[in-house]
């Protein structure tokens, strides 16, 4: 695992942030009924995040289909993140590993770095983890 920059970590299966408006309510917003059932506010790179200095050192890359063989820790259904990982991997025939569940976001970094398991975050949720050299990231491609 290795510390992107910011602009490598960039290129990474997006998680979309998305509002709800009334249809109703649409025109009052300058939406359109459509544009007024999702409208995506932002987007976040989503990186596999392990120990620093782990097996895959030196690897910029890894693939979905590859990741999601990797023991994962993730946080509980209904957690956004979460959903939108297992909607990726049913769309690609694929099954998530996930072999602990835990819901504190501190707790699994502390897990992670340990070398045991792998996440999946974005790179401002684990940014001071990498900078202090605890956690390494490697971006998801394919889809990207």
């Amino acid at each position: 695992m290795e510390a992107l920059s910011d602009r490598g970590a960039a290129r990474v299966l997006a998680a979309i942030a998305v509002v709800g408006v009334a249809p109703e309510l649409a025109g009052t917003v300058g939406l359109t009924p459509l544009q007024a059932e999702a409208t995506m506010l932002f987007s976040l790179p989503l990186l596999l995040v392990g120990k620093a200095g782990g097996n895959d050192a030196g690897k910029r890359a890894i693939s979905f289909a590859q990741m999601v063989k990797l023991p994962l820790l993730m946080a509980t259904i209904p957690n956004g993140g979460r959903v939108l990982l297992e909607e990726e991997a049913r769309r690609q025939g694929l099954m998530l590993n996930i072999v602990l569940e835990v819901n504190s976001m501190h707790l699994i970094k502390r897990l992670v770095a340990r070398g045991t398991y792998f996440t999946i975050a974005s790179h401002p949720a684990v940014a001071a983890e990498i900078g202090s050299g605890q956690l390494g990231v490697r971006r998801i491609v394919r889809p990207e």
